[in-house]
């Protein structure tokens, strides 16, 4: 009958092992505190340029929206200039045909149809170059979004490659996910600047 190992020999046995797992995890936490750490920073500024990302969107959109209110604006204020303008070569027309039209009646709704006419061909071109400066607005706002997109893109980059580095125990990929941080960063201070 075969007897099962000595109790000294299990406790040394064990004793063995929670010496090995004392002295592995010394050097492997370092790596993984520096790999998780890294990782948490690379997702508090994937948040933060995910709030500046949204926050550029809704001003773009929004300038989008007053810049079309703006050419609508232009464009009714263009059919006016144009109503007026026909309206009063249509009086002209009649007046100068007609001797009895030709009083001074027609003549103030003539030049009260030209003041009309010139106030509107005026406030089309004010409207269209608000409209003009709204839409590159716009653009400029979406182009801080685009930038801003990027930089998060590389933020969850170096974030996944961080895990991965702290999964297989490579250091080189922990040194890519800081890379990827730093380009980053680097995306969104340029977004900042636009």
């Amino acid at each position: 009958m075969s007897e099962g190992p000595e109790p000294q020999e299990f406790f040394e046995h064990v004793e063995r092992r929670h010496h090995d797992i004392e002295e592995e995890p010394k050097h492997t936490d370092k790596f993984t505190m520096k790999a998780a750490l890294i990782a948490s920073i690379l997702a508090v500024l994937a948040a933060f340029t995910s709030i500046l990302a949204g926050h550029t969107i809704n001003g773009a959109i929004l300038k989008q929206i007053d810049a079309t209110d703006a050419w609508a604006t232009y464009q009714s204020d263009t059919t006016k200039a144009n109503i007026y303008e026909a309206s009063k070569f249509i009086v002209e027309s009649i007046t100068s045909a007609d001797q009895k039209a030709n009083d001074t009646k027609s003549q103030s709704i003539i030049s009260e149809l030209a003041k009309k006419a010139d106030l509107y061909a005026k406030i089309k071109i004010e409207k269209g170059h608000e409209a003009k400066e709204m839409s590159l607005d716009s653009h400029k706002e979406l182009k801080k979004h685009q930038q801003f997109s990027l930089a998060m893109a590389c933020f969850q980059i170096g974030i996944v490659i961080a895990s991965v580095a702290i999964i297989v125990r490579k250091e080189f990929l922990y040194h890519i996910g800081i890379l990827a941080g730093i380009i980053g960063t680097t995306v969104t201070i340029f977004g900042l600047r636009m």
